[in-house]
């Protein structure tokens, strides 16, 4: 890909400004100090569940630019005599990770056989398998774990209560009963580290009613972050409305409450490369895509769905969100992934250049500790698209204001893979390497 024409740097740099919006300032302070200051890679992790044997993968993971491991602690795995905790395997885990750069957000879950029935007609997997601590003996026991990994891991773990709770707390699930249950267990760690980076919870979706609900229920703002897993089976620019209307409703209830305003938090999404239309290429395109869309959102954290293929079966839909095979080699994503973190790795994201297409993305990049300017681009329509830049005005600010024309005549070449373009003296050069 090319870009024929030139755009002058200096009319660029004095288009754009550094100014997002407000929310930032608003939003929680714990969670960005403890993601760091430096671009937009710094929020970027990636969801793991090895098996014995994997965490070698610590290495490669680290290489690629991910600086967030995403991953369970298990109850069930840790406490299996009553009382006695076990903590060798997430010990040896996160000895891993540190040796290697990469910051822990541990997963509080599930349920525990030996305190809870097993679920008649459920899978077997960790997640439903057995009846969910709601109330009594189990709910109890479950607070007590909590507040041992709290004790244990105190000031080097971020944490998340439950996953996916929409789908597995309570059989038939019982969300009210789910917001009840994830505030005493916040408040239990902040018990025992009250300087803890919490966040839930962890819904598969924008279940509306249950988010508003769970925030409400807040009041005491024991969360540092609202967390949502944006699945969907279509391209993934439309997260950006979802992003929109949760950060609207969060303001709302909030302000009503008198408190800070929590960050929102990508901690899952990804998307398979089943075959058929979902190929690896369209893999490679949308989960490239999907972070930077969060990041245009203002949200400062995403966390890919998976590292590695779940099973053998290519065409299994569940088992096909890694960024590498069932055997560890790479998918076309893992190539897309390492040349986009890399090119934009140490650099902040400064707004979206308007043009008269309002299928093509083109979001500005700047350097956090210098000048340095950098486009990525990318084009929703399906084929490849020449792009005028610009017809209509641009704006750091999203919203076509405060902003000139850019110079007639540019163009771009565009199609579902983002690029990237260095800003230079000359006009743009597309940077080798990068889909």
């Amino acid at each position: 890909m090319r870009a024929s024409g030139h755009i002058a740097s200096g009319l660029i740099l004095g288009l754009f400004v550094a100014a997002l919006s407000s929310a930032g300032a608003e939003a929680g302070e714990r969670l960005r100090g403890w993601i760091g200051n430096t671009g937009v890679t710094a929020g970027l992790g990636v969801n793991v569940h090895f098996p014995p044997g994997r965490p070698h993968d610590f290495e490669r993971i680290s290489k690629l630019g991910f600086r967030i491991i995403r991953t369970d602690l298990l109850w069930a795995s840790v406490e299996r005599q009553q009382g006695a905790y076990d903590w060798g395997r997430i010990d040896r885990l996160l000895s891993a990770m540190e040796a290697h750069g990469l910051k822990p957000l541990l997963i509080l879950a599930y349920s525990n056989p030996l305190y809870a029935a097993r679920e008649a007609g459920r899978s077997s997997s960790p997640s439903l398998a057995f009846a969910a601590p709601q109330h009594g003996e189990p709910r109890i026991a479950f607070m007590r774990f909590v507040a041992a990994a709290a004790q244990r891991y105190r000031g080097k773990v971020a944490w998340e209560i439950w996953n996916e709770p929409d789908h597995n707390f309570g059989n038939p699930v019982n969300l009210h009963s789910f917001i009840d249950f994830a505030g005493e267990a916040c408040r239990t760690l902040r018990h025992h580290d009250p300087d803890a980076v919490v966040m839930g919870p962890a819904a598969s979706g924008f279940l509306w009613w249950f988010l508003d609900d769970f925030v409400r229920a807040d009041a005491g703002a024991c969360f540092d972050a609202v967390s949502v897993h944006p699945y969907r089976d279509r391209s993934p620019e439309d997260v950006l409305e979802d992003w929109g209307r949760l950060h609207g409703s969060l303001r709302r209830i909030t302000e009503g409450q008198g408190r800070t305003l929590p960050e929102r938090v990508n901690s899952e999404w990804g998307f398979s490369s089943m075959g058929g239309e979902w190929s690896r290429e369209r893999q490679a395109a949308y989960v490239s895509r999907l972070w930077l869309l969060d990041r245009m959102a203002g949200v400062p954290m995403s966390i890919i769905y998976d590292w590695w293929d779940d099973g053998p079966d290519p065409a299994e839909k569940e088992a096909s969100f890694g960024i590498v095979d069932h055997h560890g080699r790479p998918k076309p994503l893992h190539a897309a992934l390492s040349n986009l973190i890399g090119a934009l790795e140490g650099f902040s994201y400064l707004g979206r250049i308007q043009v008269s297409q309002p299928q093509a993305y083109l979001l500005l990049f700047r350097q956090v500790d210098g000048m340095t300017q950098r486009i990525v681009a990318w084009h929703t329509g399906g084929a490849t698209e020449d792009i005028a830049l610009p017809v209509i005005p641009c704006s750091a600010s999203d919203d076509g204001s405060g902003c000139g024309p850019l110079p007639a005549g540019i163009r771009l070449r565009l199609d579902a893979a983002p690029q990237v373009f260095q800003v230079t003296a000359q006009g743009l050069r597309h940077l080798e390497g990068v889909p």
